[in-house]
């Protein structure tokens, strides 16, 4: 419970707060006190707090024991506790079943984001995803959810492209992510200067041009930074994660990527829908629209628009996919059935419109 509380706090995406009430619902026991104290120990990352002794300064030692996390993560966990690093916090999620989308989708027109509610008909509850504080716009949200799964299933690959995706997705992430192979020299750098340091401030004391007091000072704090720094070079050096294996894995959901959304239960489906969008999207009755979609599933759509539009084309040149996909603007084309039944079911909600799909 504890390693699972540190990853997810790690993770930026829900609030400390959060997690602790996903803490309680997966078992643990403690109160919100004793939680804020754990993950502030070190104790965890195999580390004891020695507490200052005459004229020695308090400092962090490596216990015995076996850590439960790595110090890399117990570091990277008080940065984000210290505000040295902040995450795009998830919505929480929707309680209802019927509103997936709920959270995710602005209002045309006035820009607002659409909440969700039940609203009782002739004969049973219809579900909604409407505006507020005066704004009459809402959509019947059972058809808006037919129009976003119709819409996804456009980005589910070609099972006979797969390597051709594979081999496209490792060209962008190795463009995107040059800049953090210089990550190592640059830990090693700061390691190596503030090893100068410690060395330099030694001789200042040694020839007696630093006080005893300066010197403590001084040295533990350049001890703190160093063992942070050392904690993250340790974690570069371990971190052996194969995108070859991520690419397999990634292609692979892919490509059963509504079945996974409509089998899931409601923290799937968000789930799926916020890797999908990063950012919200419009509905206005008509389309789907969000300026910006998963890098990943935008190279596979334009490939597969590569495909549909050049039938015996037998090459693509993958750096200028690359190239096109940062400039389009994505749009999810509603077809005319969906549109009609959309706007039908916007005027008139006690009907149905299930014949349609």
């Amino acid at each position: 419970m504890i390693r699972w509380s540190f990853e997810k706090i790690a993770e930026g995406v829900f609030n400390t707060e959060q997690v602790y009430k996903m803490a309680k619902e997966k078992g643990f026991k403690g109160t919100k006190s004793l939680f804020w104290t754990a993950i502030r120990n070190p104790v965890y990352c195999g580390k004891i707090e020695l507490p200052k002794y005459k004229e020695e300064e308090g400092r962090l030692i490596k216990g015995q024991h076996e850590p439960l996390i790595s110090e890399a993560l117990y570091y990277q966990v008080q940065d984000v506790l210290d505000g040295r690093k902040r995450g795009q916090y998830r919505l929480k999620v929707a309680s209802n079943e019927t509103m997936p989308l709920r959270g995710f989708l602005i209002c045309p027109h006035c820009g607002k984001l659409l909440t969700g509610s039940k609203s009782k008909g002739n004969t049973k509850y219809y579900s909604y995803y409407h505006c507020f504080d005066g704004c009459t716009c809402r959509f019947r949200a059972d058809k808006v959810n037919d129009v976003f799964v119709y819409e996804l299933k456009k980005y589910i690959p070609r099972p006979e492209m797969t390597e051709v995706y594979k081999l496209t997705l490792l060209e962008a992430w190795n463009n995107q992510t040059s800049h953090l192979r210089n990550g190592h020299k640059q830990l090693l750098s700061q390691i190596k200067e503030l090893e100068d340091k410690l060395s330099y401030i030694r001789d200042l004391l040694s020839s007696r041009q630093l006080s005893p007091e300066d010197f403590r000072e001084m040295k533990s704090e350049y001890t703190t930074k160093l063992e942070k720094l050392e904690a993250k070079l340790s974690a570069t050096e371990n971190d052996n994660v194969s995108i070859d294996g991520l690419l397999d894995k990634g292609v692979k959901n892919l490509l059963v990527l509504d079945t996974i959304y409509q089998d899931g239960g409601i923290e799937k489906k968000r789930e799926v829908i916020s890797s999908m969008y990063p950012e919200k999207m419009t509905f206005d009755g008509f389309v789907l629209r969000t300026p910006r979609i998963n890098e990943a599933v935008r190279f596979i759509y334009m490939i597969n628009s590569e495909l549909g539009q050049n039938k015996n084309r037998t090459n693509l040149k993958n750096s200028n996919l690359s190239c096109q996909v940062g400039v389009r603007r994505f749009e999810l084309p509603a077809p005319t059935s969906l549109t009609w039944c959309a706007n039908r079911a916007a005027l008139h909600p006690e009907k149905n419109c299930h014949k349609v799909f």
